[in-house]
């Protein structure tokens, strides 16, 4: 399934809740972060990947993206994120995530 993509600004509180196939997940942008929470257990998918992409080309280019130490989402680790100079590819597949875990990104941005 694919969707999207979504126009998303970074603003106070939660930009987008319950979304995806099934309201999944709810998602939280800041200027450093981006927050993915499971708002149900995590739906069996065949290919279940988020991507974030700077569609308007408005932001400087990524520079990395780390994964926090606070993320404690089933089966996650850096290996299942790749990453360009515009996009983020956040990789679920054949993951077990359970209704309130996390995954916590922090991205730092090329100097513009």
């Amino acid at each position: 399934m694919i969707l999207g993509p979504l126009d998303t600004v970074a603003g106070d509180g939660v930009e987008l809740t319950n979304a995806f196939f099934a309201d999944f997940v709810t998602i939280d942008f800041s200027a450093t972060s981006i927050r993915i929470t499971a708002a149900t257990d995590q739906p069996f998918g065949y290919f279940e990947v988020l991507r974030f992409g700077d569609t308007q080309g408005t932001i400087s280019s990524i520079a990395s993206v780390t994964v926090d130490p606070a993320t404690n989402y089933a089966g996650f680790n850096a290996s299942r994120l790749t990453v360009t100079a515009d996009a983020i590819d956040v990789n679920l597949t054949a993951l077990s995530g359970r209704r309130g875990q996390q995954i916590l990104l922090n991205i730092a941005f090329a100097a513009p």
